[in-house]
């Protein structure tokens, strides 16, 4: 089963029926919701006493917002990262520019990975040379070129 937080209509149920005088069991059984949930709902989201969705739901958004964390990525990060990639350097090369810079920018991505080639020459007893291509190591085709 997975977590679900409580909605704004469950908690307008809660609220309504926390007024009438239901036991919290009743409640959870009304909304389909355990009764710790609806019983840790009404204390983490009481104001002297008073249960009140509206509140409940503000304060929900509010700790909500405060829970994410900011992270490392920032727009100013995002446009030093894309002027050095239009300037062809490497991700590789932006990346260890930061780690030496003591940043904790520990990596960044290329934009797209094409895949694995393997190049070879084979020179063949009549002195011809060929390239041959493959694709990787895993694929059992091969790409001659004259």
């Amino acid at each position: 089963m997975s977590y679900k937080h409580l909605s704004i209509i469950e908690r307008s149920q809660l609220d309504i029926l926390n007024r009438q005088g239901w036991t919290i069991r009743a409640i959870a059984q009304e909304i389909g919701r355990h009764p710790s949930t609806v019983a840790r709902e009404m204390n983490r989201n009481q104001v002297e006493g008073v249960y009140e969705a509206e509140v409940s739901q503000r304060a929900y958004q509010q700790r909500r917002e405060f829970s994410k964390p900011v992270g490392k990525w920032t727009a100013e990060l995002a446009k030093e990262v894309e002027e050095r990639l239009q300037q062809t350097w490497s991700p590789e090369q932006i990346s260890q520019g930061y780690k030496a810079a003591g940043n904790t920018l520990v990596s960044v991505r290329s934009r797209e990975i094409f895949g694995h080639w393997e190049l070879d020459t084979v020179v063949s007893s009549r002195g011809k040379a060929r390239l041959v291509l493959r694709p990787s190591s895993s694929e059992r085709h091969d790409c001659i070129l004259r």
